[in-house]
């Protein structure tokens, strides 16, 4: 089991709390393997919405899955909620992508974001 492995064991059990304010568990089927994959990530909350900032986006594959809307389920504090997801790509959506650094940044005040390079996930309830 790997670092996420871990992660995702710690954030399905009872001792999820020391990291759920922050991390949740995104689930989602590939669109082209149709595999199911599990991955940790950070997020931050606006409303009932959840926004996921990519690290190292131009490195990673896995947002591409939500090019286009698709589902998603988020594991919250051991609770599954089901998810509309999509991508949001600063270079694209400027404006979007600032609102969604700066609630980032509040959040996560020693987060370096730029908005003009950054990809975001947004998850409203379905």
């Amino acid at each position: 089991m790997g670092a996420n492995g871990v992660v995702v064991a710690v954030l399905r059990s009872p001792l999820h709390r020391m990291m759920s304010r922050a991390m949740c568990v995104v689930e989602y089927r590939g669109r082209v393997s149709g595999r199911m994959y599990r991955l940790p990530v950070q997020y931050v909350r606006d409303g009932h919405a959840v926004e996921i900032l990519v690290g190292r986006a131009e490195q990673k594959r896995w947002w591409r899955n939500f090019r286009s809307e698709g589902e998603a389920e988020l594991l919250l504090a051991r609770r599954s909620v089901p998810m509309r997801a999509i991508a949001v790509v600063g270079a694209e959506q400027p404006e979007a992508a600032e609102a969604m650094a700066a609630r980032y940044r509040a959040r996560f005040p020693r987060v370096t974001i730029d908005p003009a390079t950054a990809v975001f996930v947004r998850c409203d309830p379905r």
